[in-house]
């Protein structure tokens, strides 16, 4: 293999790509990041075998070929290199890198031994906006648990059926659930109001979050499609994609959880609300993250102390 390829580009993908890896898995190929020169583009891989990543860059390829090298080491030098072309060349398991004064060589591993990153199907499940995924992330995501004691609990549950998409994280303590309507279904098997359920591991989630906001308005739309098998799913944005496991498992029916009626409601601006809990935060760290509401007719006091510390108020109004 021999390509050039811009090192603003190749640092991006690699900062991506090397969180995808397994340093510490029982095969020792996990650690390492498949590059691969074909199609006239450099394609960059990982997987830890729960997730994968394939990046795609452009590069002035001169001749084709791959070879796997350990992503640590080799983000760290990219990433110290001036912004200047890069020329990557493979001679059996060694790579050779130059970029202006700087030259480097690798030890690599044959990609023969690398897993393969499954493909997607041709056929979109769900597309979403940059801005709905953020949504996600932030509103629902946070609310899975972290415990693996009950894997199912760890990740979001998606169900729609035509336009209309609801997903659901929970603890066992907390509960978010989010519906989005309206939502693209470019050439769906879901039709007919047909209901459809995966459990998309929360950490996925988070790393496809991540990538969004890294994309930013390059890609603004990312689809969602099933993988050959229908374990697994791909979010793509065309030259990114990443793979991931389904959990399986019962998700816990939220509908016998969430009460019909209400004694006590409450209507207040989500930003004071947001500054109010987070300065509170600061105190309940040290008393088992407990923040109290105390609610009457002119909004919420919410309140958290600590013995080590102190305490604070803060009046938030409500209607």
């Amino acid at each position: 293999m021999k390509l050039v390829v811009l090192q603003e580009n190749l640092n991006k993908a690699l900062g991506v790509v090397q969180r995808f890896t397994a340093p510490r898995g029982q095969l020792p190929i996990l650690a390492n990041i498949l590059l691969s020169g074909e199609q006239g583009r450099l394609k960059l891989a990982a997987t830890n075998l729960e997730m994968g990543v394939v990046y795609w860059l452009g590069a002035k390829v001169e001749a084709e070929g791959q070879i796997t090298v350990p992503a640590r080491f080799l983000s760290e030098w990219v990433a110290s290199l001036p912004k200047e072309r890069v020329e990557l060349v493979v001679d059996k398991d060694k790579l050779a890198i130059k970029c202006g004064a700087y030259k480097g060589e690798f030890r690599g591993m044959g990609a023969a031994e690398f897993p393969e990153v499954p493909m997607r199907e041709k056929e979109v499940m769900v597309s979403l906006g940059l801005t709905e995924m953020e949504e996600v992330m932030a509103q629902v995501a946070v609310a899975a648990a972290a415990d693996e004691g009950r894997p199912v609990l760890t990740g979001v549950r998606w169900k729609w059926a035509g336009d209309k998409l609801e997903l659901v994280a929970t603890d066992g303590y907390r509960l978010s659930v989010k519906t989005l309507n309206r939502v693209q279904n470019a050439k769906s098997k879901i039709q007919n109001n047909e209901e459809k359920t995966l459990i998309i591991p929360a950490r996925t989630m988070m790393e496809v979050g991540q990538i969004g906001r890294g994309l930013g308005e390059a890609q603004t739309q990312v689809e969602i499609a099933a993988v050959k098998g229908g374990s697994q799913v791909c979010f793509d944005w065309g030259d990114v994609q990443v793979t991931t496991r389904l959990l399986a498992g019962e998700f816990p029916e939220i509908e016998k959880v969430i009460p019909q009626t209400m004694e006590t409601e409450a209507v207040m601006e989500a930003e004071e609300l947001t500054a109010a809990v987070r300065a509170a935060a600061i105190f309940a760290r040290e008393s088992a993250n407990l923040v109290r509401w105390e609610i009457d007719k002119t909004g919420i006091m919410i309140a958290a102390n600590s013995p080590q510390i102190g305490e604070n108020q803060i009046k938030v109004e409500a209607k």
